[in-house]
């Protein structure tokens, strides 16, 4: 009799271990699939179109598993599916990224939800960088890689790099780095919307090969950057003795130890690029660290940089450059709003002096200092630079601009052009309010 009561008694405590398991997963499933609301608002008196809307995981809660990932859905019932990041490069995503279009004082709410999905948005962007590893090898696309001294193509003896370096491009323009040791940034312009630029300098059989000075249905390289940084490409100012970060073509020495480049995030709808410049010997007694992060997103003419110094002793203002290889006209100061400065040229100053270009640079007013010129100074004259004042470990935002009259005909007006930065910096300068509930 006591075996058979035990055994009853054995049977029912399975039983009721196997029902409450099942309730814990059904409320931990229940939990998983419950939505939570997100409010985003609008608070200003400014149309917003391709608005970035962030928001950090650690917000969220710990809802969903390792396989889910958040859709949101909008009132209308239209699935957004956003883009997760991860920007502190631990393997985990940190970041949840989406666009929208808001009205003056618009709010809109979405509903999150995890689930278990392999599908994303329509890409918009893209990062590529390609490398070669000898002279007579293909390319290959890589998302990581790193500049050494012995690396400068005059010691190698060709380019590694197919463009010379990384490129980033959304749906209205292009940008690109030099990462041969030059350090310097290009300008694309583009005649549609279509991603290209991981396909062009090379050849057929994936060799390196300077294909993209001449006009093409996509687009092409229209800006000759000379004896400068580049568009939206960095320098120091010691004192007032200026220091490039990089080399000129042809150099067989940098005074950068090691160079390091990451694409973090290639799309859909951003692009993270990294780049950190490791024991940058700025002079005899200075040396610095250097980190760059350039992002861009759909709908814009500009991309967005944001740069980080160490090592600061004093006397150091960040130099940003704007080239003037092509242009006989001054630089232009101009306090957009509240928040931002623009600095800019107007003028036919592609190659050959061809094309209307509208270039620019829109920087925080708190960090800006004026500008200034370096004629004579190796490496870093052909260009007006922006004067910024660093502060040690802390990341200086700003954003740089580059508009060409085939992509939008009506760039060929300064007026026009001007329009154009007065609406990207209200933009800019608007930050959507997000609730979670």
């Amino acid at each position: 009799m006591k075996t058979m009561q035990q055994h009853i008694f054995r049977r029912w405590r399975w039983w009721l271990a196997a029902l409450v398991a099942t309730l814990c997963i059904a409320y931990t499933c229940s939990r998983i699939n419950q939505a939570k609301t997100v409010i985003v608002s609008n608070p200003s008196s400014f149309h917003l179109t391709n608005k970035p809307v962030i928001i950090h995981r650690s917000t969220l809660g710990n809802e969903g598993s390792s396989k889910q990932r958040p859709v949101l859905y909008g009132g209308d019932g239209v699935k957004i599916i956003p883009q997760t990041d991860d920007t502190d490069a631990d393997s985990v995503w940190d970041e949840l990224f989406f666009l929208s279009d808001f009205n003056p004082g618009e709010t809109k709410t979405y509903q999150l939800k995890w689930e278990q999905r392999n599908d994303r948005a329509s890409a918009r962007v893209n990062a590529h960088l390609g490398k070669r590893f000898a002279a007579q090898q293909p390319v290959k696309p890589v998302l990581r890689d790193t500049f050494l001294p012995g690396d400068l193509p005059a010691i190698l003896g060709y380019q590694p790099y197919q463009t010379d370096g990384p490129v980033w491009e959304n749906d209205r323009v292009g940008f690109r780095h030099y990462l041969d040791g030059r350090n310097a940034k290009d300008l694309f312009g583009k005649q549609h919307a279509d991603l290209v630029l991981d396909k062009i300098g090379l050849t057929s059989g994936g060799a390196v090969v300077d294909n993209y000075h001449v006009l093409a249905p996509w687009g092409r390289d229209v800006l000759s950057v000379g004896e400068s940084p580049g568009l939206g490409g960095i320098a120091l100012l010691i004192g007032n003795k200026p220091a490039r970060l990089g080399v000129s073509a042809g150099d067989t020495f940098t005074p950068i130890e090691r160079t390091v480049f990451n694409i973090s995030a290639s799309g859909p709808l951003r692009t993270l690029v990294g780049l950190d410049y490791q024991n940058w010997h700025a002079s005899p007694e200075r040396v610095y660290q250097v980190s760059e992060l350039s992002s861009i997103w759909p709908g814009m003419y500009a991309f967005q940089n944001k740069v980080q110094l160490s090592g600061l002793i004093g006397g150091e203002q960040l130099l940003v450059s704007i080239p003037n290889t092509n242009t006989g006209r001054g630089l232009s100061e101009w306090m957009v709003n509240d928040s931002w400065v623009a600095l800019y040229t107007h003028d036919q100053q592609s190659y050959d002096r061809e094309h209307w270009l509208g270039l620019a640079l829109l920087l925080p007013k708190e960090f800006y200092r004026g500008n200034s010129t370096f004629e004579g100074e190796e490496g870093l004259q052909d260009a007006f630079y922006a004067k910024m004042k660093p502060i040690e470990n802390q990341y200086i935002e700003y954003y740089v601009v580059g508009c060409w009259e085939y992509a939008d005909p009506q760039f060929k007006e300064e007026s026009y052009f001007k329009n154009y930065l007065q609406k990207l910096a209200d933009q800019l300068d608007t930050e959507v309010l997000i609730e979670i509930r």
